[in-house]
């Protein structure tokens, strides 16, 4: 059954294999992956009128798992190593030391849901409950206070981020804070 596959759906299998990866030898590779897994699973096969469907959604899945291959990952735990992380910690740390008197700043009720959620990590659900509000309104609470915190920090900062939106370098404006 493999071989009479392979003769059928070849030139089908491999352009929509091209099309989607653009590197040919991957895409060959990819090709003999399928024909590897048609092989192993064509038992699997119950209805042979479904033989195209079932043909393409193995492609697909292979597709699928050879992008999730290439993609980069990072182990957490080389983080140590990279000094550029470290640079974006402390700078993290250094703004966060200047936005603490900021928040501060903002009405009771605004810096309440504010630190309860956003530094202690309290679920807008369960501030709703300990402040007596309905879900909609801790969660427009929290909106709001980020808000006025987000427009006290443009007020008194000048931040730079880079592309990615990690902070590159700040500046406190003395006469606007």
């Amino acid at each position: 059954m493999t071989n009479e596959i392979v003769k059928t759906f070849h030139l089908q299998l491999k352009k929509y294999i091209q099309y989607r990866i653009h590197n040919a030898e991957d895409a060959e590779d990819i090709l003999q992956d399928v024909y590897l897994k048609i092989h192993t699973k064509s038992a699997s096969l119950q209805n042979r009128e479904k033989l195209q469907a079932w043909l393409f959604q193995i492609v697909r899945n292979t597709i699928i798992d050879y992008y999730r291959k290439k993609k980069p990952t990072f182990d957490i735990d080389d983080a140590q190593d990279i000094p550029m992380l470290e640079v974006q910690q402390q700078r993290a740390e250094k703004l966060a030391t200047c936005i603490e008197p900021l928040i501060h700043t903002l009405p009771e009720k605004y810096r309440q849901a504010l630190l309860l959620t956003d530094i202690e990590g309290m679920p807008q659900t369960k501030l709703a409950e300990a402040l007596g509000l309905s879900a909609s309104g801790a969660k427009s609470r929290v909106q709001r206070a980020r808000q006025k915190l987000r427009y006290a920090i443009q007020t008194c900062c000048e931040i730079k981020h880079d592309s990615r939106g990690n902070i590159l370098d700040y500046k406190v404006r003395e006469q606007s804070c």
